[in-house]
């Protein structure tokens, strides 16, 4: 609903505003260049990877609350228990957190701390916030990922901040420099960048030592301050897979807006990136999603599909410390001198026995106490978590999507990643992570957007525990879906985690969604296409539903297929459930092989009586 109003920004009083002043001014005079293991001036949270409970508009994303713009912000559905999450890359101890709110802030919430994102310990609790900036000094713990939690809003909208800062020290013990430090090579594959020349933006000192095979940590060529980046010829193509770098690691430091490319041309006219932590596109390169990282004697190592390159390139614009740039060593790995394409080979899927049917529904972010996922009816053997969506909003601008979770209302956001593995490992359900949806459609415009949505995809793998597939449902809102690099996505993802499921609810009329799903299918990146029978002006019909999936066989073969049922009665273009039986008896008549069904959505399913579990499932899976 559109508001006619306006937001009043919450003043403070204004002798407390000039003491703020006074004592920002004084922090600034004084402050030093940080040492490991002590204190550090530099806000932590800066273009880190953030995720939030839920967001008020598609454009008031999570990651607008670290981007250090104090004009653009995060804001939440306007309901209690909504959080915002920063992982932080690393273990830090937390000594200071700064909270820039906008009109709508949290009278009550929490300061937490996690190492592992699961469980959290409270660093600072108030009911009494009255807005404006909270600068929270004096605080003491340790953790990876940083959350605040909001108990209590302040008005009748949401939680919504401007910028979230975080200040403290790597938690690691400081030591003396070492004079050597041993590195573990690893045994398979050649580092095929030992002793090769190397090159740059500008003047390196001593660039031999990149590629000398001295990991010391006083062993470095220094480059001047970023962003700048190095290049090594490998003197041929190669197969790579993985490279491994090591800035200066005396002290700790966290490298910023690195930047991995690899080309056949020296002047990189053409190129492939691997991996790009830089969120603010400082290098021109790019928007990256990956988050930095704290440098350690065991280097950084970034594994990829295989890419065949001749030159490695490789960016950064300063660390924590200071804004120069250095490098230790860098590796790259391959096994042959032989140039492989880098689409993945295409794989078949096995056709699933008879007895392997979908019983789906869509568990929707924005429900306010949704049902917990392990409390979904047993009936359901899959559930799809609805949904990641594009940083930037749509088409997106980096390639790379953020998820986040629905509210707390019922212990669904607190107990998410344990319910989703007990779901699988002990319930034996598939989860599958949806993306796009709600006229959030996706644009993969080249590779570098592409393999930005896949680590982001592997990000969010990681945050929930793991799942079992990806449901593509970006080329909404009229976005023509880019095939090419969806089949190169899908198949990266076969190939990182065997049996990940490919999906994607398409219009079942639309000419476009039907030759994307088809192509998809022929090429081995999707496991099933799943046309969605509502929404639209007959779309529920029985008689519409049959002849449809009598085509939609003719595409992708009736084991590739899944119905899609809206059953929510009284509601324009949804079906009764005796419609939805009367639709599938004669689908499954027609096709006995036919995949399973679906149904939008989990949270108006479960009012009705579970229904589709209990009359359609058992339909479904005889």
């Amino acid at each position: 609903m559109a508001r006619t109003f306006q937001r009043l920004t919450h003043p403070k009083p204004a002798i407390m505003v000039f003491l703020m002043l006074m004592l920002f001014a004084l922090s600034l005079s004084n402050a030093q260049p940080s040492a490991f293991g002590q204190a550090s001036s530099v806000n932590l949270a800066l273009n880190k990877l953030v995720t939030a409970s839920s967001n008020e508009t598609a454009s008031l994303t999570p990651n607008l609350a670290v981007d250090g713009n104090g004009g653009t912000r995060w804001s939440s559905a306007w309901s209690d228990s909504q959080w915002i999450r920063v992982d932080l890359g690393a273990s830090y101890t937390i000594n200071r957190v700064v909270l820039r709110w906008e009109a709508a802030y949290g009278r009550g919430y929490q300061v937490q701390l996690s190492a592992d994102g699961s469980t959290w310990a409270t660093l600072y609790t108030t009911s009494t916030s009255d807005g404006g900036v909270d600068d929270l000094s004096g605080l003491s713990g340790s953790g990876r990922y940083l959350r605040i939690y909001g108990t209590a809003r302040a008005t009748q909208w949401g939680y919504s901040l401007w910028e979230i800062e975080a200040y403290g020290a790597t938690t690691a013990t400081p030591t003396s420099l070492p004079t050597s430090t041993p590195v573990t090579t690893p045994t398979s594959g050649t580092n095929v960048a030992a002793g090769k020349p190397v090159s740059g933006s500008t003047t390196i000192s001593n660039p031999a030592r990149i590629t000398d095979g001295d990991k010391n940590t006083a062993n470095y060529a220094g480059i001047d301050l970023g962003p700048r980046w190095v290049q090594i010829d490998l003197g041929q193509s190669y197969s790579l897979n993985r490279v491994r770098l090591w800035h200066y690691f005396g002290d700790g430091r966290s490298y910023r807006d690195v930047i991995v490319q690899l080309s056949n041309s020296a002047d990189f006219s053409t190129r492939t990136t691997v991996f790009n932590n830089d969120a603010n596109n400082s290098a021109g390169q790019g928007a990256g999603s990956q988050v930095e990282y704290a440098e350690t004697s065991a280097g950084r190592e970034i594994t990829f599909a295989a890419v065949s390159a001749r030159y490695l390139r490789l960016w950064t614009n300063g660390s924590s410390v200071n804004t120069y740039n250095h490098y230790v060593e860098v590796e790259a790995y391959a096994g042959t001198a032989t140039p492989t394409p880098t689409t993945p080979t295409p794989i078949t899927p096995t056709p699933p026995p008879a007895t392997a049917k979908v019983v789906g529904g869509y568990w929707p972010f924005w429900p306010e106490a949704p049902v917990r996922i392990r409390d979904v009816h047993p009936g359901y053997n899959l559930i799809y978590l609805f949904s990641a969506r594009p940083v930037g909003g749509s088409p997106g601008t980096t390639g790379a999507v953020y998820w986040s979770t629905p509210g707390d209302g019922r212990g669904a956001a607190t107990n998410l990643n344990a319910d989703i593995q007990y779901a699988r490992t002990v319930q034996g359900r598939k989860i599958i992570l949806s993306v796009g949806g709600a006229g959030w459609g996706m644009s993969f415009p080249n590779r570098s957007h592409s393999t930005n949505f896949v680590n982001s995809i592997v990000a969010i793998y990681n945050q929930l525990g793991g799942f079992d597939g990806l449901d593509w449902n970006t080329f909404e809102a009229d976005q023509a879906p880019d095939t090419e690099e969806m089949i190169w996505i899908s198949l990266e993802l076969k190939r990182r985690y065997p049996g990940f499921l490919i999906t994607a609810p398409p219009a079942p009329w639309n000419a476009r969604d039907k030759e994307f799903c088809r192509i998809m299918v022929q090429r081995g990146a999707m496991d099933y296409a799943a046309p969605q029978y509502y929404d639209g002006p007959n779309l529920a019909n029985p008689d519409y539903v049959v002849s449809s999936i009598n085509e939609w066989v003719g595409l992708v073969g009736a084991d590739h297929l899944v119905v899609g049922f809206g059953i929510n009665p009284g509601v324009t273009n949804y079906m009764t459930v005796e419609q939805a039986i009367s639709a599938w008896n004669q689908v499954e008549a027609n096709h006995p092989t036919i995949r399973g069904g679906f149904v939008w959505q989990i949270h108006t399913d479960e009012p009705q009586g579970w229904v589709f579990p209990l009359r359609l499932g058992p339909l479904i899976m005889q």
